[in-house]
């Protein structure tokens, strides 16, 4: 049998109202930069390989892949995904 307690939807309520709020400002914030061209002319993928050179990591590859929001650092495969 399950008991539903309503109490829950006191503390869930707000929680998943601030996390979509968080997304769409994320969202938003993330489509009006990326129209924004910089003024070196260096993508992403070749300011984190400068970073990573300079810092002396030069093991540490730099891919790049396709998507929204999909940068990451894959600890597996020791890499960087852009």
């Amino acid at each position: 049998m399950f008991f539903f307690d309503p109490l829950w939807l006191v503390f869930a309520v707000p929680g998943l109202l601030l996390g979509i709020w968080a997304q769409i400002k994320l969202s938003h914030a993330y489509g009006k930069y990326s129209k924004v061209p910089v003024d070196s002319g260096m993508t992403g993928a070749e300011a984190a390989r400068e970073i990573l050179d300079r810092s002396g990591l030069n093991n540490v590859p730099v891919e790049e892949i396709p998507g929204h929001l999909s940068d990451h650092y894959d600890p597996t495969k020791r890499a960087l995904f852009l």
